[in-house]
This record gives C-alpha cells, structure tokens and sequence, in this order.
C-alpha cells in the first residue's frame, strides 16, 4: 500500500503558497490524498491488477490514481503526463516524488491503469470520491453550473447492409452456428439442407440476375426467401441441434426480424409472396454483427449509420460533465433525460433548463451547437413540465 507523509515539508509549503489561488485542485489533492486514498480503497485499486506477476514490480495504484485525476485536470495526454512529474514541482508534490530525476511511471503504464479503471467502473468510482471529499472538507465552494448539450456522430464499426445481404448474412452464420453444433462441416450442411445460394462469395453473384432488370429486385427477394425457407424446414428435423444452441436460435429470431422490418405481403403474389417495403421501418436494424446501429443524420442533407454521442459541457471551466451513447435514430429529448438523469445526482442537479438556442460552442466539434442551457444546484431534483421537441425544455428544482 502506498503509504504518504500527511504532513506538508517547508519546501512543499512553499509550492503550496504559490499555487492555492490559481491552481488550488494540486493543493487540495495534497493535502488530502491520505483520505481520498485510504487503506481500503487502495487495496480496491490493487484488486484491478492481474494476480499474474509480471515482470516488473508493479506501481503503487494510490499513486496512479493521484496522476489520473491530475491529468484529466491538466488536459494532457499520457506522453505529456509523463512528463510533468519530473518537470512541473506541482505534479511532484501531490505525488510525493519532489526532486525526482526520473517518472515514476511509464506511458505505457499509466494508459493500463486507466483501461482497468474503465474496465471495473473505478474511474467514476474515483471521481465521485474526489468530489464528495471536496464538498466535505471545503476544498471547493458549491455554485451553479450553466452547461450546453450537443451530440456528435460516432460511426458504427458493424457492416451495414440491405435486405438481402442482411438475410444472406444470418444464413450464414447460422449455417456456421449449426454446423460447429454438430461438429462438422459447414459445407456438409450446406449439402444435407439443400442451399442454393449460402457458401458462395457473394450472396448477389449466386443469384445470378441481370439487375437492370425492374423485377430483379422481387425475383431476388423470392430466391432468398425460398433460401430461408429451406433452411427452416431442415432446422425443424433437427430438434435436438434447436434446443441445445441458443446462438441459433438467436439468429433465426434475427432473421424473421429483417423480413418482417422489410417487407409485406404482396398484393400482386410475386415471387415469394412478398416485396421489399416502400417506406424504411422506424428502428430498422441495419446489421447483422453490431444489433444496435442505426440510420441517423448529421443534417437534412447528410446521413451516417451507427451512434450518437450526447455530451453536456459546462458553458464556464469547458469541462464535459457527462457523456451518454444512443442508437443515431433515438430523438434528441430521449438523450438530454438520460444526461439529466445523471447530472442531478449529487453532488450537484439541475435545478432549471432555458429555451433552446444556438450557442457559440468553442471547442465542441461543430463550433456552434443547438443546445439548451441548464443551472444546476445543490440539492435539486428535476421535474420536467414539457417533452415535445417542438417546445421548449423546462426543468424546476425543489427542494
């Protein structure tokens, strides 16, 4: 356990006096680090290390955390991280290695430690921890936050795909599921189910259509559902290879999902009975390998497909307060309820919410943003008097 001196030393007295106006965070974790570190909670932060020894002596968790919070105050990457603790007198006082010749740490080791932070959920372990000991011994006095919302794209990494190639996908990969099931082959199956169309290349190459073609659409569409069809009816010979793989199961329930988001029966009886729907599903699935991208749009003009990054930035320190992640299709209003929901926990809530405006957002990716402004209190609780997008937000705290 890292065990550090409470008492200040002359020189760090000295670092301290200079530093408490301007800087005073380096001052406060100082003085102290032995609360926010205590004996239990270090010993929560060594239970994150592999119980594996390595091959080198591993450094004290107290230690990194120390740097963590200083480096997410300071705004610097790890390299520049790194770096302070042998340059910057600040750094070596709160992470008691003053005179130091040499970090204490290396890149790479700090970037670990705050990958297991994430991976155990300690990171806003520490941080609430930080702030609670902050409100309790003063070291920081309450006041309102004004802060913006804005969202920001985040492009899904999952193969995106039309009708067809959805079904053709899932087909194939519950072929692979059955096949590994029954300890074979999947081109065995392929044989024993009677597929036409899965085990080649390309789902569209197999089908062998001259697409320019107006009914090369519908005449694919029948070619795939009969596929599926096949496919169903060898499943169901096989009751032993249903009940015992539930991954399959899963891919068939995903399979009758594309067909029903994407198509209807068919007034004329085309191939298959069915045709492709004119009009896209609202919460359409768009891949098979990633279930929960969307369809989303930067603009009226311009689309992608994956998420959206909701984020509320406090409009005074350009701190991000909370940051929440949605399918690109949700509304905006489903989005700012998750951000307030977390903003109103302690040790701070939103006690008011203004109309929706346009604000000049330095630093946000778009440099202007459509957000609204929310003041935030201790000790408030929400209540929310309009939801329709048309209207504007209105947020009351009380007591």
């Amino acid at each position: 356990m890292w065990n550090t001196p409470i008492r200040l030393t002359s020189e760090e007295q000295k670092i301290a006096a200079r530093t408490r106006k301007t800087r005073k965070f380096f001052v406060f974790l100082r003085e102290h680090r032995h609360e926010l570190l205590d004996a239990d909670f270090q010993h929560t932060l060594a239970n994150s290390y592999s119980p594996e020894p390595g091959g080198h002596e591993p450094v004290e968790a107290g230690l990194l955390a120390l740097a963590t919070l200083l480096q997410a105050y300071c705004h610097v990457g790890d390299r520049d991280a790194v770096e302070l603790t042998v340059m910057d007198k600040r750094w070596q006082m709160v992470l008691d290695c003053l005179g130091a010749e040499h970090p204490p740490f290396s890149q790479g080791t700090l970037f670990n430690f705050r990958m297991r932070l994430i991976t155990h959920n300690l990171d806003k372990t520490l941080l609430d921890r930080t702030v609670a000991l902050a409100e309790q011994t003063g070291g920081f006095g309450a006041r309102q936050l004004r802060a913006v919302l804005d969202s920001t794209p985040l492009f899904g990494a999952g193969r995106v795909e039309d009708t067809l190639n959805l079904l053709g996908h899932a087909l194939r990969k519950a072929v692979g599921l059955a096949a590994q099931a029954l300890d074979t082959s999947a081109e065995a199956l392929v044989e024993d189910a009677g597929l036409t169309l899965v085990g080649h290349s390309s789902l569209k190459a197999a089908l062998d259509l001259d697409w320019g073609e107006p009914s090369a659409r519908s005449r694919a569409l029948g070619l795939v559902l009969e596929e599926v069809e096949r496919w169903q009816r060898w499943l169901e010979q096989q009751q032993t290879l249903a009940a015992q793989t539930p991954p399959l199961q899963k891919v068939m329930e995903t399979i009758t999902q594309i067909i029903t988001q994407d198509t209807e029966p068919d007034p004329g009886g085309g191939p298959g009975e069915r045709r492709i729907k004119k009009h896209v599903t609202p919460d359409r699935r768009i891949s098979i390998e990633d279930q929960d991208i969307r369809h989303g749009r930067k603009s009226s003009a311009k689309t992608f497909n994956g998420f959206k990054e909701h984020f509320a930035v406090d409009l005074d320190s350009k701190v991000t307060r909370e940051v929440v992640v949605r399918p690109a299709n949700e509304p905006e209003h489903e989005a700012v309820e998750l951000l307030a929901e977390e903003l109103e926990k302690p040790p701070a809530c939103c006690s008011s919410i203004s109309t929706w405006d346009t604000w000049p957002a330095h630093g946000l990716p778009n440099g202007r943003c459509r957000a609204c402004t929310l003041s935030l209190a201790p000790g408030h609780k929400l209540v929310r008097f309009s939801r329709r997008m048309i209207s504007p937000w209105t947020l009351r705290g009380c007591r």
